[in-house]
């Protein structure tokens, strides 16, 4: 692969060299249309060769800027504007590979909601131990998924946390909130400051009645699927291992008045 990528490389310096101007929009139709002459998945790129491409358009970058300091200096217009052309280009790239990378390093592969890294790079201090800033939190435990897995498969399991971190992110798309995979079958959801408790709990509320309400398909298999649920409020510099247990205490009182009030059962 990193042969093939460096001959896509190679040539792609060469488009850039020969045209004083490509937009990214033709830039990515060149590169997708190589790379499937090289036979190299586009959006199969590994996190290493996206990185190193990254390296190598921000070298460029700098030689460029060095480039625009010269034409300055010299009072050559005409080099500046080419060069700045080319800067400004190589800006734009840079952004948006820089943006690619960023997503595959903070999102669960499965469900696209956030991994556990975007939640300590984006909500903890240094040291992973203390909240970095205020907010609310909700911490979601799904009900008897071991169950569902050990019955109807992996697949099936699979297609249910996907379908849990949509129906999230669609009933809660007002709120600006984000969903964090936190492991597993366990989940936490993160409110900004001003979010009201009581308003945050009726939305959780009315999810799980849909959930509960409802029968699941999948292949030939037919299922329940809730979650229970603890909402609390954080400050900065709040110990995360304190929040949790907390949060799990809420969990499990909610839990048993799903199992006992509410009759859940998995079929």
């Amino acid at each position: 692969m990193k042969v093939k990528y460096k001959k896509l490389n190679s040539f792609m310096k060469k488009e850039l060299d020969n045209n004083l101007y490509i937009s990214p929009k033709e830039y990515k139709k060149i590169f997708k249309e190589y790379s499937k002459k090289l036979n190299i998945k586009y959006d199969d790129l590994t996190k290493e060769e996206i990185n190193s491409n990254i390296t190598e358009n921000a070298n460029e970058l700098e030689v460029n800027i060095n480039n625009a300091i010269k034409g300055i200096n010299n009072h050559d217009t005409d080099f500046l504007k080419e060069t700045l052309i080319k800067t400004e280009f190589k800006t734009e790239l840079l952004k948006e590979k820089i943006k690619k990378l960023k997503e595959q390093i903070y999102t669960d592969p499965l469900t696209k909601a956030h991994n556990r890294k975007w939640f300590s790079d984006n909500y903890l201090k240094n040291n992973h131990e203390k909240m970095s800033k205020n907010g609310k939190m909700v911490f979601i435990d799904l009900n008897d998924f071991k169950l569902i897995n050990d019955n109807y498969g992996h697949a099936t399991g699979d297609i249910t946390l996907c379908y849990i971190v949509s129906l999230l992110k669609k009933s809660l798309k007002e709120s600006n909130c984000e969903i964090v995979r936190f492991g597993g079958d366990e989940f936490i959801i993160l409110f900004q400051e001003d979010c009201l408790l009581k308003n945050i709990k009726k939305n959780l509320n009315n999810i799980q009645k849909i959930l509960i309400s409802k029968k699941y398909k999948f292949r030939k298999n037919e299922f329940k699927i809730s979650f229970s649920f603890g909402c609390i409020e954080f400050y900065e510099n709040d110990d995360l291992v304190n929040l949790l247990d907390k949060a799990d205490l809420l969990v499990n009182q909610n839990k048993k008045l799903i199992k006992n009030n509410l009759n859940y059962q998995i079929r």
